[in-house]
């Protein structure tokens, strides 16, 4: 899909020219990520070539882990919260790994590979229930509380705009959202009783479920 495509060529190309403020060694995973736990204090992530097979590493996160958010040459420290499922990142690990499969250990620093203005919605739940988003009819992705997705608009299956998205409760289908989406990037956050769609990126501490 063009979400591995794009995300991947940016992720290999600033592989090789190290940012200021990234560590100046070869990442130890590069990768995509693949689940988000604990609110986003462990995320599990596999290898770039291929996301179906290969390399995995569970890699857990604490406060002394460094963030970096890299678009082009901009390098910004960024917090844990904005890991998402289909995110390309690098890692560095803080000391030896554990070696099972997939490996394990925490990460020193972290660069999450990022493509600005891209047309895509961000969907994060902050202590929200599991929930279905469909774009134009079509189940485009679901979300566990304290989850996230990205659906872009060059996925496969996914319409151009504008967009018919509708949110439901995956547990009873009752519909939190039925909202037409003109333009993109634009931001979803479910929480325990709603649903909203903003132009802005979304902030602040998970929720228990």
């Amino acid at each position: 899909m063009a979400r591995f495509t794009v995300l991947a060529a940016l992720l290999l190309a600033a592989a090789c020219a190290p940012a200021a403020g990234l560590p100046a060694r070869q990442a130890d995973m590069a990768g995509l990520i693949t689940s988000v736990g604990d609110g986003a204090r462990t995320i599990l992530v596999e290898e770039l070539r291929d996301p179906n097979s290969g390399a995995k590493a569970s890699v857990t996160i604490d406060g002394s882990t460094r963030i970096w958010a890299v678009t082009g040459q901009t390098v910004t420290r960024v917090l844990a919260d904005v890991l998402r499922v289909g995110s390309s990142v690098r890692v560095w690990f803080d000391g030896p790994v554990a070696t099972s499969y997939p490996v394990q250990g925490k990460a020193a620093d972290i660069a999450l590979a990022t493509v600005s203005g891209a047309p895509m919605l961000d969907i994060q739940s902050k202590g929200g229930p599991a929930v279905i988003v469909r774009v134009n009819g079509v189940d485009a992705a679901r979300v566990a509380c304290n989850g996230g997705e990205v659906i872009f608009a060059a996925d496969e299956g996914a319409l151009l705009l504008p967009w018919n998205v509708q949110v439901a409760r995956e547990v009873d289908g009752r519909i939190f959202l039925d909202q037409r989406v003109m333009e993109l990037p634009r931001w979803m956050l479910v929480t325990q009783t709603t649903v909203g769609i903003s132009d802005q990126p979304i902030a602040g501490p998970y929720v228990a479920c």
